[in-house]
C-alpha cells in the first residue's frame, strides 16, 4: 500500500528573498506542488552570464585535473564526475563517481589556490561514491561501490562492477593517506552512510549505512568503527528495516488514482521532446515522462542527532520517520541490545530492547507525499536545537520537470511530526515546466535539491543546477533564502555528466574555519566565504558538514 501524505490545508503567501533583486515575485498557483507555504529562492542567471554570487564571496577554485600517476590522467583537462568532499587539516579528498577514476587529494592551505597534489588508488569499476575524514581521529573513510555497466558517465565499459567494500585511512600525514584496514559488503549495493560520533567517548565512532542495491535488505546497517584509523577492523553491530510491512519494492496500479502521481509532474511527453533531446533520456518513471510501474521504499539517507538517541530517516518512496537508536548511542546496552530489526507489523517495533525501533511503531505513521509528487526521499537533516527537520527530495534527469525541493517538518511530537513548511527554487515550480521555459529539457539542467549542512540559523544547501544556496533558518517554518553562489562551467571536462555543459553542485557543503567548500560533479572544487544575514554564525575554526557529528570544542 502507498501511505497517503500528511498535507496542510492552510495557504500562505510566497516568502520572496528580500536580498536579491532578481527573485521572482507573487505566489505560485496552487497545483500538487504547493500545498503548504513555500518559501521561494533566486531564479539562476543563464548559463552564459555566470557566475552568479549574491552574499558569498569566491575565495578560490581548482577545476581537479587528474595527476599524473592516477587512473584516466593524461587529458590535461578537468576529470569530471567528481562526488563526496572531505576534509581534514589542510587536505581536502575528492571522490568519483566514475569507476575509473581516484580519489584526489587537494592540498588546501591556501584556499585561494587549492592544488592538486596526489591521489589514492580506487577499485576498478567501483565509484568512490561517499567519503568523510576525522581530523582529531586521524581517520578517512572511503566508500566504493559497483557500477553498473554501459553508463557513459559512471562504466562506460561492458564490464559490470563487483566491489562493495569501505577502506578506512590513517590520515597523520593527510597527503599521504595509509590504508589501515577494510569491511566488505559482499553483494550489497551500499548508497550513503553518516558517521557519529559518541560524545561521552570520543573515540567511539558509527558508521550509518544505507543499502539501496544487490542484497538491499536489511537497508540500514550500524558499523562500529571505531580504532579504524589504527586498523582494528570494523563489525557490524545493528541492523533495520521496514520491510516487509512496507515492501521493499511495491508495483503500482496505474488503474488506482491513489497510486498514480500527479500529472504535473510528467508535463513532457516524449513527443515534445523529440530532437531536443537525447533519445536514451527519454525512458520512463523518475527520469522521463511516464507514471513508473514500481517504486521502491528503501532507506535512501540517514543523519543521527548529535546524542546519538535519534535517526532521521529518509526512505525514497516511503517518506519520513524517526528511529530510536537510545541502545546504540549508550555503550554499554549497545552490546547486549537485540541487533537486527524487522518490520512485520505494528508490534514489531514495540521490543524496548531493540538496538533500533521506530518511534512510531505503526508502520504506516511516515510522513509521505509520494504520490502525487514523483521525486524520492533523499535527505532529512534536523536543526540543531530545534524540533525541526528538513527533508529534501530528489529527481534525477533533466527531462523530469519540475524537480524537487525542501520541506520543513516539526518533530515536537516525534510520533506524529507535521510538514509546516517548504522552500525551493523557481525552476522547481511546475509552471516552469514548459518548452522554451526555464524548465526546457533543452537546456539539460536539474534543479533538485541535494545535500544540506545545517547551522542554528543558517542553512546551505547544494542545489544541482542550482548551485549553492544558503537559507535563513531562525524561523523554521518560514525559510528566507539568503545567498546564492553558482559557479560558471569550464568549457570541456574529460566525464560529463548527463551529458550537460551545465553546473551540477553536488556534494554536502564543507565548512572549514569560517570558508564553504563544495564539489560540483562536472566542474571541479570551489571555495566561498557567505557574507549574508547570520554570517556570524558560520563557526570560524574547526569542521563541520551534514554527513557526520562534530563534537562541541
Amino acid at each position: 500500500m502507498i501511505i497517503p501524505t500528511t498535507k496542510k490545508a492552510a495557504r500562505a503567501c510566497v516568502l520572496l528573498l528580500p536580498l536579491i533583486a532578481f527573485a521572482m515575485a507573487g505566489q505560485p498557483q496552487q497545483t500538487a506542488s504547493q500545498e503548504m507555504p513555500v518559501g521561494l529562492g533566486a531564479a539562476r542567471l543563464d548559463r552564459t552570464q555566470l557566475p552568479q554570487a549574491v552574499n558569498f564571496t569566491l575565495v578560490g577554485a581548482n577545476p581537479l585535473v587528474n595527476p599524473a600517476g592516477s587512473r584516466m590522467s593524461g587529458s590535461g583537462v578537468p576529470r569530471g564526475m567528481n562526488s563526496a568532499l572531505g576534509i581534514a587539516k589542510h587536505c581536502a579528498y575528492v571522490g568519483s563517481r566514475n569507476g575509473l577514476q581516484d580519489v584526489l587529494i587537494v592540498d588546501i592551505a591556501d584556499p585561494a589556490h587549492p592544488a592538486v597534489v596526489g591521489s589514492i588508488p580506487g577499485i576498478g569499476l567501483s565509484s568512490s561514491r561517499e567519503l568523510k575524514a576525522i581530523e582529531d581521529l586521524d581517520l578517512l573513510a572511503i566508500g566504493h561501490f559497483q557500477v553498473d555497466p554501459g553508463s557513459t558517465m559512471e562504466n562506460p565499459t561492458n564490464v559490470p562492477g563487483a566491489v562493495n567494500r569501505f577502506r578506512f585511512y590513517n590520515i597523520a600525514d593527510c597527503t599521504r593517506p595509509v590504508l589501515q584496514t577494510e569491511f566488505d559488503l559482499g553483494t550489497s549495493v551500499w548508497h550513503e552512510f553518516f558517521l557519529w560520533r559518541d560524545p561521552k567517548n570520543m573515540s567511539r565512532i558509527l558508521a550509518y549505512v544505507s543499502i539501496t542495491g544487490g542484497d538491499a535488505l536489511p537497508d540500514l546497517r550500524v558499523l562500529d568503527l571505531t580504532d579504524a584509523a589504527r586498523g582494528v577492523v570494523p563489525k557490524q553491530i545493528a541492523s533495520f528495516t521496514l520491510d516487509p510491512a512496507v515492501p521493499a519494492t511495491e508495483q503500482v496500479d496505474l488503474n488506482d488514482p491513489r497510486q498514480r502521481f500527479g500529472e504535473d509532474q510528467f508535463p513532457f511527453k516524449a513527443i515534445d521532446l523529440t530532437g531536443r533531446v537525447q533519445s536514451r533520456f527519454l525512458f520512463g518513471g523518475k527520469f522521463g515522462p511516464q507514471q513508473p510501474a514500481s517504486v521502491s521504499n528503501l532507506l535512501h539517507s540517514m543523519t543521527v542527532s548529535p546524542d546519538g538517541t535519534r535517526v532521521y530517516m529518509a526512505n525514497l518512496n516511503a517518506g519520513f520517520f524517526l528511529v530510536d537508536s537510545s541502545n546504540l548511542a549508550d555503550e554499554a546496552k549497545a552490546k547486549t541490545c537485540v541487533a537486527n530489526t524487522v518490520t512485520r507489523d505494528a508490534s514489531s517495533n514495540r521490543d524496548p530492547a531493540l538496538c533500533l525501533r521506530k518511534v512510531n511503531p505503526d508502520p504506516a505513521a511516515r510522513i509521505d507525499w509520494h504520490p502525487p509528487f514523483n521525486s524520492v526521499t533523499h535527505t532529512a537533516v534536523a536543526i540543531p536545537g530545534k524540533p525541526y527537520v528538513l527533508v529534501g527530495d530528489e529527481r534525477n534527469g533533466t527531462t523530469t520537470c519540475p524537480w524537487s525541493w525542501y520541506r520543513v517538518i516539526d518533530i515536537s511530537s516525534e510520533a506524529n511530526p507535521k510538514i509546516v513548511g517548504g522552500f525551493m527554487l523557481p525552476e522547481d515550480r511546475p509552471e516552469s515546466c514548459r518548452l522554451d521555459a526555464s524548465g526546457d529539457p533543452k537546456y539539460l539542467r536539474e534543479f533538485s535539491s541535494h545535500q544540506a549542512t545545517v547551522f542554528a540559523n543558517v542553512g546551505f544547501f547544494t542545489w544541482y543546477a542550482g548551485g549553492l544556496r544558503a537559507w535563513d533558518l531562525s524561523t523554521p517554518a518560514a525559510p528566507r533564502e539568503a545567498g546564492v553562489y553558482v559557479p560558471r562551467p569550464p568549457s570541456a571536462v574529460q566525464f560529463g555528466f548527463r551529458d550537460s555543459p551545465d553546473v551540477w553542485a553536488w556534494s554536502f557543503p564543507v565548512v572549514k574555519d569560517g570558508l564553504i567548500y563544495f564539489n560540483d560533479t562536472r566542474n571541479g572544487l570551489f571555495v566561498v566565504r557567505y557574507t549574508g544575514p547570520r554570517a556570524n554564525e558560520v563557526p570560524t575554526r574547526g569542521v563541520y558538514s551534514g554527513d557526520f557529528t562534530t563534537l562541541p570544542r
